[in-house]
């Protein structure tokens, strides 16, 4: 039985071992050197009050970063194969994880800041759901308060989402009679945390710096349009891996299903029909210009979301797969609404969805296990498996690269500063999109980094 249970865990422990040595070749760059200065103050945050104090630690304990960031990449792993279909899923949840667009990678993963407020975030909110759907001891269930309360600390759209969903929840346990676990606890937390976050003064008076700005309610539309452009982008296009997965397993659900009419073998064929258009859009970007394909890109992303919530409602048999593919509908729609009149918006505002798709791929795949051969299921096991060693050796590779170019240039940069040159010369790094805000480009980051470095502001920085 011992045995069994280390094999078992056995591609947990080397994925996180994995992660947290991939984390320590990831460089600190753009903001996180504004907050290793040591010049940001506790006044000074908005409500993101634990991701603004985490995010310091993490930056200045150089040691301890990469286990925090690898460990808890691992933990989300783990958290939506078990919250999917069980641990035995694991290495698809890791894959999945790894094959993020790499846009979203660079914010989320290597980029300190953006890994707390919108990693580190994701992984104590899939905590607190273990905690409130399967614990059974009250003791533990009651722990999910706290940390619900923190979760609420790093970023708006996920602090709105999550009192949202959670009510959803308890009201449909409630109708359902069913037990409400840790749910209670989960609710109150977030709601606290939620009060706690929005009751900061910059979010109950915002000074708006721009004198000549168009009027309230013309600059809330065209931000709303503009975004919603942004966000079809980055849920159905960008996401190639997980939104071509999705629609191959949807359109098997649609094959495997007992109620076959003409609905199903339609919504079965625009899946797959979508899944297509996608790779070819990841093939020829120039086909996600401006005009009429804009307009083609959201008809198509509209039906998408469409098909999907029809297939669950209609096709996938009552129970907990159902239950679950429509929380995850729903969390999709409560995570992203907020995001329509938030200015600016980047990929790492969409790692929390993408790591429900994540869910909803490992719960179809649960729940179309016993349609498949055996055979078929140890093939495509190791060509998971295959594909997510592959994808992490790339990447050491890729970092290791960065990390040795980016240690040069700060040897350049402290012989200069020992120097006491009038104008230090920074050596520009060529990430090739694999790292955020690398080189100190612009004006701001020029000055953020001359704090982080200790040098004088009088001092001018030239990149080359």
């Amino acid at each position: 039985m011992a045995k069994s249970a280390n094999r078992r865990n056995l591609p947990i422990f080397l994925f996180a071992a994995a992660m947290i040595l991939l984390a320590a070749l990831y460089p600190l760059s753009g903001d996180d050197w504004q907050w290793g200065t040591g010049r940001v103050y506790f006044a000074a945050f908005n409500g993101r009050y634990a991701g603004n104090l985490i995010v310091q630690l993490l930056v200045r304990l150089p040691a301890l970063r990469p286990i925090i960031v690898g460990g808890t990449i691992a933990f989300i792993a783990y958290a939506v194969a078990k919250l999917g279909g069980g641990t035995r899923y694991f290495t698809l949840s890791a894959t999945l994880l790894v094959f993020v667009p790499q846009t979203m990678y660079t914010q989320v993963f290597q980029w300190t800041s953006g890994f707390v407020n919108y990693t580190l975030s994701v992984a104590l909110i899939l905590a607190v759901a273990l905690i409130a759907l399967r614990a059974k001891s009250r003791p533990i269930q009651a722990l999910a308060l706290p940390l619900a309360f923190v979760c609420q600390l790093f970023a708006e759209h996920i602090t709105v989402a999550t009192v949202l969903l959670t009510l959803a929840a308890v009201v449909y346990a409630r109708v359902r009679r069913q037990k409400l676990g840790g749910l209670p606890f989960a609710l109150i937390g977030f709601v606290l945390g939620a009060a706690a976050m929005f009751t900061n003064p910059a979010y109950l008076s915002p000074e708006r710096s721009d004198a000549h700005a168009m009027p309230k309610l013309a600059e809330l539309l065209h931000i709303s349009v503009q975004n919603t452009k942004y966000m079809v982008s980055q849920l159905f296009l960008l996401n190639v891996c997980a939104v071509v997965l999705l629609c191959a397993l949807m359109y098997i659900a649609l094959r495997r299903t007992a109620r076959k009419d003409a609905l199903s073998r339609a919504l079965g064929a625009y899946f797959m029909l979508y899944a297509a258009w996608i790779v070819v859009v990841a093939l020829y970007s120039g086909l996600r210009g401006a005009g009429a394909m804009q307009i083609v890109q959201l008809a198509l992303a509209a039906l998408f979301a469409a098909a999907l919530i029809v297939t669950v409602l209609r096709y996938v048999p009552r129970g907990i797969v159902r239950t679950k593919l429509g929380f995850c509908l729903l969390a999709l729609i409560f995570l992203n609404v907020p995001l329509v009149p938030v200015e600016p918006l980047g990929p790492r505002c969409f790692f929390v969805s993408y790591c429900v798709y994540a869910v909803m791929i490992v719960t179809l795949t649960e729940h179309l296990r016993d349609t498949f051969d055996a055979r078929v299921i140890g093939t495509v096991k190791r060509a998971i498996i295959a594909l997510c060693v592959v994808c992490v050796a790339s990447k050491f590779w890729v970092y290791a690269g960065i990390t040795r170019d980016v240690v040069l240039r700060e040897r350049f940069v402290d012989e200069q500063i020992a120097q006491k040159a009038d104008t230090i010369v920074v050596l520009s790094v060529d990430d090739n999109g694999y790292a955020w805000q690398l080189n100190p480009v612009t004006n701001y980051y020029k000055s953020v980094y001359k704090d982080y470095r200790g040098i004088p502001q009088t001092v001018e920085i030239e990149n080359r």
